[in-house]
């Protein structure tokens, strides 16, 4: 079978001829060439990646070396080991050379080697375009004189000088949960936890209290979506795209939150590249960007999602959910395309800066694979040294309160003889482990009698499952949720549900049931467990 390369690009709904003119430019373009620090990038970046693999490949899933099998299999894919895949990327991948990488280019953008497409919903009133449309922009690009790409250097420093180092104003050990705890000079809290799971990953978050709750309705819009546009603004002097190159070969992400009680950041590092997670940390407090372009590709990209959110009925059924369960607010649910349209970028960015100016009542966890020495200084250079005001702060309680007794409300949306039942069950709970396996325990042997009573035995569900989870903030309350797909006879399988319910509640579960629960916890916590040593 002859391989086939492909180049994809997405576009709001009634912009696909625009999308479609960005992708034949570029290609177009590509027909001079890539340039060598572009090359230069692609082998850093295949590197990197490569050595991750092999740094990491004593903690390889049983589920890859399946899957390798499986395609040896199938198609025949060699399956050497990682350490003679790795050894031959290091050998190889310097020898790629420039022109062998264009005349590669040049074949791949020759006029009988390419078939252009474009997928998309039917819609009156964004129509896709026509066989003639597309036609039209390649020809019209043929000849339009598409200079080469310029590819601009940037520095690979993304701080030129750095910050002082502060000092550690307390430092204790926890030696039950093998957690040294840091205090830094300005306040800032930091939590390390070396592990042993995996050999090249170091994982951290770092969260504040107050979020979106500081402020009220009307910015509320902004508040949950400035921390979508700060991240794809870049950094300090860095555009989006001068980032992307900087970081070019290095495992390193770090994303800013704004959620409705905390702020914080998310991200995680190859050990080799901790210092550069550190820096991106840095900035985002003390040089945030929110640019002009990264917020109205924001919007149009959720005006299309919302657009398309419409025209699904399991929308309807969720937003139904939501006014049952919470009213009219606008801090539940997604947000219309009106109040999309109301964004405005310069008091979204205030409200970021404000969550962020005052570091001092951040707390930073790191877990991972690092140098305990190092990772201190490292904290004390560019977390020590981030602004602190002294606030005293905490989230605000702007959960609506949930109703009482029993609300029904049914949605007629979408075609054919099916329906889809959603049942929440809610009350207040004291938040605490054993609760929480108590409530799981409930939760799954509920799920049991479902299946055996609405599917194996009446035969009316397509699938059925219940599930549970507890809230600590802002109000402690548990949550057991019932999802059915079911045919037509809705009502009389709700009923049915609320009569395993009232026996549960009479004569508790069956012993063989709770056996059953027991083995699927143990063996839930036991994936777990594979999961964090393996990734």
């Amino acid at each position: 079978m002859r391989p086939v390369d492909a180049a994809v690009i997405g576009s709001a709904g009634g912009e696909a001829l625009v999308a479609a003119e960005a992708l034949v430019t570029e290609i177009n373009a590509r027909r001079h060439g890539f340039t060598e620090t572009e090359l230069q990038r692609s082998r850093n970046e295949l590197l990197n990646l490569y050595a991750w693999l092999y740094n990491e490949r004593d903690n390889t899933a049983s589920r890859s070396y399946a899957d390798e099998y499986l395609r040896h299999y199938l198609t025949g894919e060699a399956i050497p080991s990682i350490e003679l895949v790795f050894g031959l990327v290091q050998e190889l991948l310097p020898q790629i050379t420039l022109e062998e990488v264009n005349d590669k280019a040049a074949i791949l953008a020759d006029d009988d080697n390419r078939l252009l497409y474009i997928t998309g919903p039917r819609k009156e009133e964004t129509p896709l375009p026509s066989e003639d449309d597309l036609a039209a922009v390649v020809a019209a690009l043929e000849t339009a004189g598409i200079p080469p790409y310029v590819d601009s250097a940037v520095s690979d420093d993304l701080i030129e000088t750095l910050p002082q180092p502060a000092a550690i104003v307390d430092e204790t050990e926890l030696p039950d949960l093998g957690v040294t705890a840091l205090t830094l000079e300005n306040g800032v809290h930091v939590l390390l936890k070396p592990t042993d799971f995996k050999d090249d990953e170091i994982v951290f978050n770092a969260v504040s209290p107050g979020g979106s709750s500081l402020y009220p309705d009307e910015d509320f819009p902004n508040a949950s979506t400035i921390d979508d546009v700060v991240n794809e603004s870049g950094v300090g002097d860095f555009t989006q795209t001068d980032l992307a190159k900087a970081l070019a070969g290095k495992t390193v992400t770090v994303t800013p939150y704004i959620r409705e009680l905390t702020e914080g950041f998310d991200g995680s590092a190859a050990p080799a590249d901790l210092e550069t997670l550190f820096q991106l940390v840095h900035l985002y407090f003390t040089a945030p960007r929110a640019d002009e372009a990264a917020f109205e590709a924001f919007r149009a990209k959720q005006r299309t999602a919302l657009v398309n959110r419409a025209q699904d009925p399991n929308a309807a059924l969720q937003d139904a959910l939501y006014a049952a369960l919470y009213g009219d607010t606008i801090r539940r649910g997604p947000l219309t395309v009106e109040a999309i349209d109301t964004l405005d970028l310069a008091r979204g960015f205030e409200i970021y800066q404000d969550r962020f100016a005052d570091a001092g009542d951040f707390t930073f966890t790191f877990t991972g694979s690092f140098d305990m020495d190092e990772i201190k200084s490292l904290a004390q250079t560019y977390l020590g040294t981030l602004p602190a005001a002294g606030r005293v702060e905490t989230w605000q309680d702007v959960a609506p309160d949930l109703p009482e007794g029993v609300i029904k409300e049914d949605v007629l949306k979408g075609e054919g003889d099916r329906s889809v039942v959603q049942m929440i069950f809610s009350g207040p709970l004291e938040p605490s482990r054993e609760a929480e396996l108590r409530l799981n325990a409930v939760a799954g042997v509920l799920d049991i009698v479902l299946r055996e009573k609405l599917r194996e035995e009446l035969g009316g569900v397509y699938s059925s499952s219940a599930y549970a989870f507890i809230q600590d903030a802002p109000k402690p309350g548990y949550f057991v949720a019932i999802a059915l797909g079911t045919d037509p006879r809705a009502d009389e399988l709700v009923d049915a549900v609320f009569e395993q319910i009232a026996d549960l509640q009479d004569n508790g579960p069956s012993a063989v049931n709770v056996e059953k629960v027991m083995a699927q916890q143990a063996s839930r916590a036991r994936c777990s467990l594979n999961r964090t040593a393996t990734g």
